[in-house]
C-alpha cells in the first residue's frame, strides 16, 4: 500500500509521538508489535510534520535512535498542533464541503432539496466522476430497418445522494458552519453562520490560549484564519513548553461534552501494560501539582463482572477509547458524592483504586515536626502543601499537621520529603505506619546508623529512631 501522509485517527500516531518525545532515543526494534513498513510509514509522517524537530544518533551499537528535540525559547508555536490538522477525507466529502459553502456564500436560506437541486445541475454535470450513458428504444425503424434508440446521458449521483448530503448539512449545523431553522410547512432552512469576531482585536489572547490552555488546538485553528493586519507568528516566548498534553485534546473534549450533557462514559484505558474497559459518569478533571499529569475523576458503575463501584481516577494519556452513553439519571448525586470526597482524597491518581465513600471509612493521620527557625522554607512547604490538613504550633518548635483522609498510603511519598523533621507519625491504618517505620530502618541501616536487623527479629525502628 502507497505511503500517504494523511490519516484517519490519531490513535496509532499518538503513542509513536509519545515514544519518540517522552521515552526518545527509539530506534526500530524498540516497535517489535509493528512490522517494519508500519514503522517506516509513521516515520515518514512524523518526519514530514516535525520537519526540524526530529533528530536521530548512533549508538554505541551503531543502531539509528530517533527523537524529538526543540527549543521551547525559540519555538512560536506548539508544533504537536499539526498532528490535528492532516485528517485524511474522501473526495466526494471535499467536493461536497466546497458545493455547500459554495451555494450559501451569499447569506439566503435554502431548504435541503434546493441545495440537492442546485449541487447536481450547477456543480456535478461539469465535475462528476462519470457519466452514464442510457439507450431507450422508441419503436421507431430508421431507413435501414432498424429500431431507432433514444440515448440520454445521466451523471453518476453514488457519493452525492440525497442523504449524504442531508447527513453532510446536518453535521455542519452541529460543528456551528451552518445554521438551520424551521420555514414553512416546517421545512428546515440551511443558511451560513454569520462571522462578526475580528480576529485581529483577540490576536494576544489567541496567542497565549493556543500555548497555555488545555484545548489550545482550538486556538491555533483560530490563528490560522490569517490576514494581511495579523501576522502569522506570535511575539509570545516561553521558557518551559508542555505540549504532550495537546496530544490528548480529543479524549478531553469529548470527556467535557460528557459532563456538559450529564452522560455516562464507556472508556476504554491501557493501565500499566492492561486494558481495561468500564462505565462511569466523569465529573471532573484534576491536575496534578508534582507531574502535571491530567486525571479523570468520575464515578465507576458497577457491572456485571465487578461489583465494585465508586470514585476512580483515570489518566487521560491512558485512556484508548471513549463512547459517551445515556444520560445519567442521578449524575447529581454522584456528584455530590466525589465533591464531598475529594478533599479527603491526597493523591490526584488514588493510586488506581475505586473509593467508596459510602462505605470506606477516613484513616486519621498525625505528624508531630521539629523546625527550627533556620528552617522556614520546611514549614512553608508544610503549609503549602497541607491538602486541607490541620496545622498547629505545639510550642518549643514543635508542630502537629493532622488530616483525615481515605488511603493514607498515598501521603508517604510526600511525608518522606519531611524525614529530618519527623519526630512521631501515627495512623489508623497500621499497615501503612509500619511501612513507614520499615523504610526508616532500611534508610538507616544502609547508612549503618544502626546496625543490620537479625531474621525474623521484630522491628523497633520507631524507638530507636526517637
Amino acid at each position: 500500500m502507497a505511503y500517504q501522509e494523511t490519516i484517519k485517527t490519531v490513535d496509532k500516531m499518538r503513542a509513536y509521538l509519545r515514544d519518540f518525545f517522552v521515552y526518545g532515543y527509539k530506534c526500530q526494534d524498540d516497535f517489535e508489535e509493528d512490522s517494519s513498513r508500519t514503522y517506516d510509514n509513521e516515520r515518514k509522517r512524523i518526519d514530514n510534520w516535525l520537519n526540524g524537530y526530529m533528530q536521530s544518533k548512533r549508538d554505541v551499537n551503531g543502531k539509528m535512535k530517533r527523537f524529538i528535540s526543540f527549543d521551547s525559547r525559540r519555538i512560536k508555536n506548539n508544533p504537536l498542533h499539526r498532528i490535528w490538522k492532516i485528517k485524511s477525507f474522501t473526495d466526494t466529502y471535499i467536493m461536497l464541503h466546497f458545493y455547500i459553502l459554495d451555494i450559501l456564500a451569499d447569506g439566503k436560506k435554502r431548504d435541503s432539496n434546493t441545495i440537492v437541486d442546485a449541487i447536481r445541475e450547477n456543480y456535478l454535470k461539469y465535475f462528476a466522476p462519470a457519466e452514464i450513458v442510457r439507450e431507450e428504444k422508441i419503436g421507431k425503424l430508421d431507413a435501414d430497418g432498424k429500431p431507432v434508440v433514444k440515448k440520454s446521458i445521466d451523471y453518476d449521483y453514488k457519493g452525492f445522494s440525497e442523504a449524504n448530503i442531508r447527513k453532510r448539512l446536518d453535521e455542519y449545523v452541529e460543528l456551528g458552519l451552518l445554521q438551520k431553522e424551521l420555514g414553512s410547512r416546517n421545512k428546515a432552512m440551511y443558511f451560513c453562520s454569520p462571522d462578526k469576531i475580528d480576529l485581529k482585536q483577540w490576536r494576544n489572547a489567541l496567542d497565549f490560549f493556543s500555548e497555555v490552555k488545555s484545548l489550545g488546538v482550538i486556538g491555533s485553528f483560530l490563528l490560522e484564519r490569517q490576514t494581511d493586519e495579523m501576522p502569522l507568528h506570535n511575539g509570545l516566548s516561553f521558557k518551559h513548553r508542555y505540549i504532550m498534553h495537546t496530544l490528548e485534546s480529543d479524549i478531553l473534549a469529548n470527556i467535557c461534552q460528557a459532563i456538559t450533557d450529564k452522560c455516562t462514559l464507556k472508556i476504554t484505558a491501557n493501565e500499566r501494560g492492561y486494558d481495561c474497559t468500564e462505565i462511569v459518569v466523569p465529573i471532573k478533571i484534576s491536575i496534578g501539582t508534582q507531574t502535571g499529569r491530567r486525571y479523570l475523576n468520575a464515578w465507576r458503575l458497577a457491572d456485571g463482572h465487578d461489583g465494585d463501584q465508586g470514585i476512580r481516577s483515570f489518566r487521560l494519556d491512558y485512556i484508548e477509547e471513549l463512547e459517551q452513553l445515556e444520560k445519567c439519571a442521578d449524575y447529581d448525586t454522584y456528584q455530590h458524592l466525589i465533591e464531598a470526597a475529594l478533599p479527603h482524597i491526597w493523591g490526584v491518581s488514588m493510586g488506581g483504586k475505586c473509593v467508596d465513600p459510602r462505605k470506606k471509612h477516613l484513616e486519621h493521620v498525625e505528624l508531630i515536626l521539629h523546625i527550627s527557625e533556620a528552617e522556614a522554607d520546611v514549614k512553608h512547604s508544610l503549609e503549602r502543601e497541607k491538602h486541607g490538613g490541620t496545622i498547629k504550633y505545639l510550642g518549643e518548635e514543635r508542630y502537629s499537621f493532622t488530616i483525615d483522609v481515605y488511603d493514607s498510603g498515598e501521603m508517604l511519598p510526600w511525608i518522606r520529603n519531611f524525614i529530618g523533621n519527623i519526630e512521631s507519625f501515627h495512623s489508623d491504618n497500621k499497615c501503612i505506619e509500619e511501612r513507614f517505620w520499615n523504610d526508616i530502618t532500611t534508610t538507616m541501616q544502609m547508612y549503618e546508623v544502626i546496625p543490620q536487623r537479625e531474621e525474623g527479629e521484630q522491628d523497633g525502628a520507631q524507638k530507636e529512631y526517637e
